[in-house]
């Protein structure tokens, strides 16, 4: 596929970036304690099914931790509304190291991936993205106050098929 630097491409690589950044900044900066790990939680509010799974290993100097993720969902057909089924699912890993007293620093790894299905008054219309990222960050607690830095790069692709248009793919880097 070719690269492209479309508009389009920029605003799927910006909205990318701000789906990915709690992934790879939120378990350095606020890691689960390690009673914690290995949970899962659902949300009630929403017919959908929704985890979190965590585990951290934190030494003296340093630290490892891993995230997955997943949710699902389903948008049932009601008279003028489509009926859209949604999955998706992630993994995140890193280590950060401590640099001195609140300072820490790290490489985080992520890749995702979702799925949409369409049927009813979409039927045939499908979608299927996936995206894998780098990222080195710092964390600084000051009192009240967290400061993050994070420079990476992402890769998303995406494939959407409808009924009535064929196919399109895009790759973003």
């Amino acid at each position: 596929m070719k690269k492209s630097s479309s508009p389009g491409a920029c605003l799927a690589r910006v909205l990318l970036a701000a789906v990915l950044a709690p992934l790879l900044l939120a378990p350095p900066a606020a890691a689960l304690p390690e009673a914690d790990a290995g949970t899962r939680k659902r949300s009630a509010a929403f017919p959908a099914a929704e985890g979190l799974w965590s585990v951290r290993h934190r030494s003296r100097n340093g630290g490892a931790w891993l995230r997955a993720w997943f949710h699902g969902g389903r948008l049932d057909s009601r008279p003028g509304m489509p009926d859209i089924t949604l999955r998706g699912s992630g993994l995140a890993a890193g280590f950060d190291r401590r640099l001195g007293r609140g300072t820490d620093a790290g490489i985080a790894l992520a890749a995702g991936r979702m799925k949409m299905r369409g049927r009813g008054a979409l039927n045939g219309t499908d979608s299927d993205s996936s995206s894998l990222g780098a990222s080195l960050y710092a964390v600084r607690h000051a009192g009240t106050f967290t400061i993050v830095a994070d420079a990476g790069l992402d890769w998303q692709n995406a494939g959407v098929t409808a009924a009535a248009a064929g196919s399109v793919g895009i790759s973003a880097v």
